[in-house]
């Protein structure tokens, strides 16, 4: 899970670095793009990196709660016939 993760947040950058030499240092963009929906298009897509390293940073918190000592949260099988 981490791997996968660590994998969107640096796809996302990535995509990122590649829409900004695209759209504002290299100018490859097709004219009929304004600068308001060029900037729209940077806004939009700069929060998927900050989403996924966000989630990633929460899958290394472990919560505990309350009800998690009760006698069938653990010790118990779904299946025990079949040994889980």
């Amino acid at each position: 899970m981490l791997f996968y993760g660590a994998a969107l947040v640096l796809l996302g950058i990535f995509h990122n670095l590649m829409w900004w030499h695209v759209g504002y240092w290299a100018r490859l963009t097709e004219a009929e793009l304004t600068e308001e929906k060029r900037r729209a298009f940077t806004l939009t897509w700069i929060v998927g990196p900050v989403l996924y390293g966000a989630c990633l940073g929460l899958a290394f918190i472990t919560l505990e709660f309350p009800w998690s000592d009760l006698p069938f949260s653990q010790s118990s099988t779904c299946c025990p016939r079949l040994g889980f």
